[in-house]
């Protein structure tokens, strides 16, 4: 005989096939609202890090935390959820989460059948009226989160079973009215409130006279082109509104009376007589009509989610309303619960698992959902920093309804089979079957489930009020503050009084310090003025790139973005951001690296710079005899080479010189392509930006090729194989003699040294000293609605004062002189005052062109071909190659051939 355990499973996985559930089967996405898919590339050259961001960690003792989630080919969510996940990675050492997705389709009988092989993940994501089922089947186990943690979340994501939480989600949807205000205004139709919904009567009344009209197909369109979970979520807050439900919830052990009560009959002859007046579309409604008859003009009114609301906006601009439910006498209702979190009864790693769930339940991840979404955040305080539902936000009216009309699927485990019960009534009677007959059959059915499952464990007693005495229809829901609509104008988004709304995204999502940071300027900005009114979404570093790419093609930029300064042109060039209006001398004493100008206009501007040194002991040196070099007189090629030589046949190092082979990406272009420049030689001519030939395959280049790779044959420095870990660590355990590194790792140094540590300026192989430039910037999208406010908050934000803070929290260099004189680190006799005069004097940008991006690949590749071994000729002989042929591809990226300005050999440093 099976165990109960395993009857329960064969049971709930029997019922899995048959049913589609929440937001499954023929029922619309609940998130098709607009996002940009992602994915990415990443800069070294970023915050408070001792390594660039696309050096792997190692997790040490990290515990491997299983998670499975059911929205395989949702990108935009899926990157949603990885930035969550990497943020909670790294925001301690001890648990490791990993995701596995699976098609929304298949999820449900994925995780049945795990169940029944007892190999469940430690998380899983569970549709909210699915887990009473999951929960009593014994493969999901109450939470264990922190006290206070689901303070002020929405009743429909917040899933209990038992008196107990299992499951806890990121977001809700709501249902809304949609209509016209010029259409209810012209046909003298009240505009009803949350406080003042229509009656029954007014409803119906209503319904009649748009259809008397002529004007419309029909009045009302409720959706009958969807089928499966969307009866239940969608149609059932109606019956109940009448008084009915489909299950009794006081007991949870019968149907009768509730589906089939008066009330119930009730509902289901109103529910039919929608359909023989004409008032809806029937059963057979097509699909197309549906997506785009309300849009369309052939229907008067739409009962349709938030997911469909900002089309609408497009569509109709103020004059949509969404409109609250009406009251049908037991208060006016929305279905509720979406997907949650929770925790497998097979998890090896609880403790993780329920950190993980209270780490991604923070408000700004919740936000960040529903900016991606287009979803309702699961808290007021959410909404406040998302775009949509923050006050005075399109669709902050579906916030209020999710507060205060949600009304869960019965929170049963009998819901999955009752519910396929509840659609076909349904169907059944909109398509003239009797309506007593069909009610009664539909009692029988799932009454029949309850007696094969012994109740699904209720004995009988009274848990809970019925759906005539919960708080809705007893007016007693408490909206949380500032919930929503209150009057007929708030019935649709207004605005913020004067407040124009200014979107905001960054790269830096899992990055608490600087978003801190950024956050107390955004406060700052936002407190200055009643103009304009700035909110963040925030975007892990390796898919922010192709975010905005996304984006951009959609045409659904936000006002300000940030950019990685060596792909400022190419975004430029791509149409995605337009120039800067600042004040006249607001970037007046700016290192060169910290401003972006594209086609001799500035585009973009940065709060700091990051800068690279030789990073040095006095007491080798001074022991070796090698002079310390200084800005005004840096070693020569000679000198430096004979530094390396002296330095590796002391025998007290495994190499003379760590560069830095274990990172790689952007590091390459960053950290050695300035080596070339000093040369002579450049990635591509920067007085055209037309070819690469006599640039990176020039007598000049292929000089710095030879040495590098005799760097390479000489031992002096570490291979491409170098372990990450001797990077991080080797000059400070004394493997290497020096190491060529950024600031963000100089605090390090400092601190195992002391004052022994120096930072010396790059060598000058006879161009000049040069060391990379050019980090994260901000600057205005070409699609931007407010670029006057976006404009005014960049000036806002490049003030000293912020940049100063910009600095002590994350370690960067200060953009300004002034600004520097403010930082503990960076002041007059501050431990990295040297920086700053690196980046004033030596910084060189990469080649401002829309090329770059391409060409930094083709650069990379070269170089590590060349310190394995490659024939440096050849190597670089195939870079200029390539690069070439993507500019012809691209037209020279609007280059015309004609001198733009000097080249590497001919540029203020190689003239100084």
């Amino acid at each position: 005989m099976l165990s109960t355990r395993k009857w329960r499973l064969v049971t709930a996985m029997l019922i899995a096939l048959l049913l589609l559930v929440a937001c499954g089967g023929s029922t619309p996405e609940v998130d098709p609202t607009v996002a940009p898919d992602t994915g990415g590339e990443t800069d070294p050259t970023e915050e408070d890090a001792s390594e660039p961001d696309d050096e792997p960690t190692d997790s040490g003792e990290a515990a491997a935390v299983s998670m499975w989630y059911h929205g395989a080919g949702n990108e935009t969510e899926r990157a949603i959820l990885l930035s969550i996940v990497d943020s909670f990675n790294s925001s301690q050492s001890s648990c490791m989460v990993e995701i596995a997705d699976f098609p929304q389709e298949s999820y449900n009988e994925s995780v049945v059948a795990a169940a029944l092989a007892g190999d469940l993940p430690d998380i899983i994501d569970v549709d909210g009226p699915v887990m009473p089922n999951w929960a009593w089947a014994e493969y999901m186990q109450p939470l264990d989160l922190p006290a206070g943690a689901l303070d002020g979340f929405l009743p429909g994501a917040v899933g209990e079973w038992n008196g107990e939480v299992y499951s806890v989600g990121l977001w809700d949807a709501a249902i809304a009215m949609f209509a016209r205000r010029s259409v209810l205004e012209a046909n003298d139709i009240r505009i009803p409130t949350l406080d003042n919904p229509w009656t029954l009567e007014e409803f119906d009344a209503a319904l009649e006279t748009l259809q008397a009209t002529g004007d419309f197909d029909n009045a009302l369109d409720v959706g009958m082109a969807w089928t499966g979970e969307w009866y239940p979520y969608a149609f059932s807050p109606f019956m109940q509104s009448f008084g009915g439900d489909i299950i009794d919830r006081s007991t949870f052990t019968t149907a009768e009376g509730a589906i089939n009560g008066e009330e119930a009959m009730a509902f289901g002859e109103w529910w039919q007589s929608l359909f023989d007046r004409g008032l809806v579309p029937g059963t057979s409604q097509d699909g197309a009509d549906r997506d785009t008859g309300f849009l369309d003009g052939k229907y008067a009114l739409q009962w349709n989610g938030n997911w469909a609301a900002l089309g609408a906006l497009e569509a109709f601009g103020d004059d949509v309303l969404f409109l609250p439910a009406p009251d049908f006498g037991n208060g006016s209702r929305i279905g509720a619960g979406s997907w949650q979190f929770g925790i497998s009864a097979d998890s090896q790693n609880v403790e993780c698992a329920n950190d993980f769930i209270a780490h991604a339940i923070q408000d700004e991840f919740l936000a960040a959902f529903s900016d991606g979404t287009g979803l309702v955040p699961s808290t007021r305080s959410a909404a406040a920093l998302t775009e949509n539902y923050a006050p005075g936000g399109p669709l902050e009216p579906f916030f209020a309804l999710s507060n205060q009309q949600a009304t869960l699927r019965p929170p049963t485990p009998a819901y999955l089979s009752a519910a396929l019960t509840f659609e076909k009534a349904l169907a059944d009677i909109a398509n003239g079957a009797d309506v007593a007959d069909a009610l009664d059959a539909a009692a029988d059915e799932i009454n029949a489930d309850l007696e094969a499952n012994s109740n699904y464990g209720f004995d009988g007693s009274e848990v809970g009020p019925d759906i005539q005495n919960d708080p809705i229809s007893q007016g007693t829901v408490a909206p949380m503050e500032d919930a929503g609509v209150t009057d007929e104008d708030d019935a649709m988004p207004e605005g913020n009084g004067e407040m124009a709304p200014v979107s905001m995204w960054y790269h830096g999502a899992g990055n608490e310090t600087e978003r801190a940071i950024l956050l107390s300027i955004v406060d700052s900005f936002n407190s200055s003025q009643t103009s304009c009114e700035v909110s963040i979404q925030d975007f892990p570093q390796e898919s922010y790139n192709e975010s905005i790419v996304a984006a951009a093609l959609a045409g659904d930029l936000p006002d300000i973005i940030d950019v990685d300064g060596p792909v400022m042109p190419n975004w430029a060039w791509a149409e995605y951001m337009q120039p800067l209006d600042l004040p006249a001398g607001a970037t007046d004493g700016f290192l060169a690296g910290a401003l972006g100008e594209w086609n001799g206009e500035l585009y973009s501007v940065g709060l700091w710079d990051a800068a690279i040194a030789m990073f040095a002991r006095r007491s080798v040196l001074e022991a070796n005899d090698i002079r310390i070099p200084t800005l005004d007189n840096p070693w020569t090629l000679e000198e430096f080479d004979a530094a390396l030589e002296t330095l590796q046949a002391t025998g007290d190092f495994d190499n003379a010189l760590d560069v830095g082979m274990a990172w790689t990406g952007e590091w390459y272009p960053y950290a050695f392509s300035p080596l070339m420049q000093s040369f002579g030689g450049d990635i591509i001519d920067r007085s055209t930006f037309t070819t690469a030939e006599g640039a990176i395959n020039g007598d000049e280049a292929i000089a710095f090729g030879e040495w590098w790779q005799s760097l390479f044959d000489r031992g002096l420095v570490p291979g491409t194989s170098q372990d990450g870990a001797d990077r991080d660590t080797g000059f400070l355990d004394g493997k290497y003699a020096l190491q060529w590194n950024g600031n963000w790792a100089a605090l390090g140094a400092v601190e195992a040294f002391g004052d022994d540590v120096l930072f010396l300026p790059a060598p000058d192989f006879g161009n000049g000293s040069r060391i990379g430039a050019g980090s994260w910037q901000f600057g205005v999208s070409a699609d931007s609605q407010q670029p006057e406010c976006a404009n005014a908050f960049i000036a806002h934000a490049i003030q000293d004062e912020f940049l100063a803070a910009f600095s002590d929290g994350t370690g960067l260099v200060p953009s300004t002189r002034s600004a520097a004189a403010l930082t503990e680190n960076y002041a007059e006799g501050g431990p990295l005052e040297v920086f700053f005069a690196l980046s004033d004097e030596q910084a060189t940008l990469r080649p401002p062109t829309p090329a770059y991006l391409s060409a930094a690949l083709t650069f990379e590749k070269a170089l590590a071909d060349i310190a394995n071994g490659a024939d440096v000729l050849d190597a670089l002989d195939a870079a200029a190659d390539e690069i070439n042929a993507d500019l012809e591809a691209n037209s020279n990226y609007g280059f015309d051939g004609s001198e733009v300005g000097p080249d590497i050999q001919n540029d203020a440093i190689a003239n100084q």
